[in-house]
């Protein structure tokens, strides 16, 4: 029997026409939650839509669990972002996959650490090409989602070309409610714009050039590797220097880093949300308005 959940997509499919009496829904997989919120936005009713990072979770240092690996063998599809993201789901067999950080305009992709060049966990430095390397947090600027969302869709349909006329139109109200919220975005951040940003980790970059912050440095440059006393002390006078206002910590990250550079210099730790997935902040507007709300309270005069 179907639960509840399966069996309101089964009947909506069904009236939409997108189903054939007794089809059940196809299962779609995520890695990470911003990777299934635009999922969700383009299949609509049309899959069912599962994502396999836990709320909590930091998907830079995720081991996937056996039954994240049984799911991904029953999908039809597994949404990943990047190599530099959550380059876990290569591990993952069966679905045929989608990498998002490809579908993003090369134009428009930012490179990883504002560098061009990634980093080892030993902290060395190693050139990287290809089209899917960059900065993998696009999502974090709602006018890059608007750019791909033509190239999911035309995935999505060539993986299921009876969809294909559901997922364009979904593409294209998408992108209409994304132009909106950029708009209120926008005006959020004018009260702020041009002021100094010390991040967690360089998640927000995407954000922080398209709405006119600066980007001052990162407290843990590479994710899951805690700052030495030196480089907490280095990032101290970079914060006086650059009269930043607060420090950010990110809920998948230890908070400890961000409380002791908080004491170093006598600011409040505020929390960003790169990834989401949990309650408040469960869509992909939800999310962008949550860290509008704290980036701008954190940071006006």
């Amino acid at each position: 029997m179907l639960s509840a959940k399966r069996s309101i997509f089964f009947l909506l499919c069904w009236l939409a026409g997108g189903l054939a009496a007794g089809e059940s829904l196809p299962l779609f997989v995520a890695t990470v939650p911003p990777a299934a919120m635009l999922l969700e936005e383009i299949a609509g009713a049309r899959a069912e839509v599962r994502c396999l990072l836990p709320p909590g979770a930091s998907p830079h240092n995720y081991d996937p669990r056996p039954s994240d690996a049984r799911l991904v063998e029953k999908a039809g599809i597994l949404v990943w972002g990047s190599p530099l993201l959550d380059a876990w789901a290569a591990r993952m067999g069966g679905a045929s996959r989608i990498c998002l950080m490809s579908l993003v305009p090369s134009a428009l992709r930012l490179p990883a650490c504002g560098e061009k060049c990634v980093h080892d966990t030993d902290g060395s430095k190693r050139e990287k090409h290809g089209e899917e390397e960059g900065d993998p947090h696009f999502w974090l600027d709602p006018l890059t989602v608007r750019q791909m969302l033509p190239k999911l869709a035309g995935e999505l349909a060539r993986r299921d070309p009876a969809g294909r006329g559901g997922y364009e139109k979904r593409a294209e109200d998408f992108a209409l409610r994304l132009d909106r919220l950029h708009m209120d975005l926008e005006a959020q951040f004018a009260a702020v714009k041009g002021a100094k940003v010390v991040l967690f980790h360089p998640s927000f970059l995407y954000l922080l050039k398209r709405y006119g912050l600066e980007f001052c440095g990162a407290i843990e440059p590479f994710p899951g590797k805690e700052p030495t006393l030196r480089y907490l002390q280095e990032t101290t006078r970079k914060i006086k220097a650059a009269g930043a206002r607060a420090v950010f910590s990110e809920p998948q990250l230890p908070r400890r880093p961000a409380e002791a550079l908080a004491e170093m210099t006598g600011l409040k730790v505020f929390v960003l949300d790169p990834v989401g997935g949990v309650e408040g902040r469960r869509t992909y507007e939800e999310l962008l308005r949550y860290n509008a709300r704290v980036l701008v309270e954190a940071l006006r005069p």
